[in-house]
């Protein structure tokens, strides 16, 4: 796998999880009030989501790509509402890819072969670079560890099975529902999985989050897994040494390539509108 390939993967697993199996069999929901819920563990989540302003986190990050694996090391930062940069790093350290997410814009900086892509951040573009139904709303929210980060939270079904509570919506993608389970660490709520269902009730998408700590204050998930079956991808990835509200340079996120970097221009649709170019600082 290259480099690109690699930073592809590692921004798709921050943003789509998808599982293997379905949902058939669970156990029935006990029904809770949805404003009971509104104003307990929604309000919780909520609060911690404005208390966040940006994350700057190193990660250890695995990809099981059919039958092969490989490892990458990377440093993440994010800045409210929709800064993101991902840099893919080599044992010295240095950037390998750089992928930045920001002013409505999406770039990507393949270092080692002087290539790289820059267009609008849109769902199509995305789904063009991974090749799957990726959002940029769940980037934003996979980020955060909170679905309800985004989405309207007016109509929710919420109810509690096996000691968890967990709650259904409309999902963005038509046809579809979401579940969100979430458990307690110490008097906290926590998202623990985060699920998309078709309309058969089959699990199309999940993200899962575990081994939450305090950072800054703040809970935050050291660990995650990521499968997507039906492209046989699994990811898993393990934040070291995270930080929140530091400071992080503007520059950080500005979409910079370096001269010797052929660019490639994409529009809204993820189609080449023009021949490579060179860089410009």
């Amino acid at each position: 796998m290259g480099p690109v390939s690699a930073g592809v993967l590692v921004l798709g697993a921050m943003a789509v999880v998808v599982a293997a199996t379905g949902c058939g069999g669970a156990a029935p929901l006990t029904p809770i009030d949805p404003g009971e819920f509104r104003e307990g563990p929604l309000r919780d989540l909520q609060a911690r989501f404005a208390l966040t302003e940006t994350i700057r986190s190193q990660m250890t990050i695995r990809i099981e790509e059919k039958g092969a694996s490989t490892e990458a090391r990377t440093i993440l930062y994010y800045r409210r509402p929709d800064s993101l940069r991902l840099d893919v790093l080599d044992p010295l350290n240095a950037p390998l890819v750089v992928v930045r997410a920001s002013a409505g814009e999406f770039s990507l900086v393949d270092v080692r072969h002087g290539e790289g892509i820059r267009g609008p951040l849109t769902d199509a573009v995305l789904k063009r670079l991974y090749g799957m139904d990726l959002r940029v709303s769940d980037v934003r929210r996979a980020i955060l560890a909170n679905p309800f980060a985004e989405g309207d939270d007016r109509h929710l079904e919420v109810g509690r099975r096996d000691g968890k509570t967990v709650v259904l919506r409309a999902s963005a993608r038509i046809g579809h529902r979401e579940e969100v389970v979430l458990g307690v660490v110490g008097d906290e709520p926590v998202v623990e999985e985060w699920l998309v269902l078709d309309r058969d009730g089959a699990t199309v998408q999940r993200t899962s989050f575990a081994g939450y700590r305090e950072v800054g204050g703040i809970l935050r998930p050291m660990r995650a897994t990521v499968e997507r079956p039906t492209d046989g991808v699994k990811l898993s990835f393990h934040a070291t040494g995270p930080e929140i509200n530091v400071e992080i340079a503007d520059a950080s996120f500005r979409h910079l390539f370096p001269p010797n970097i052929s660019v490639k221009q994409w529009d809204e649709h993820g189609r080449p509108v023009d021949a490579a170019r060179a860089g410009e600082d």
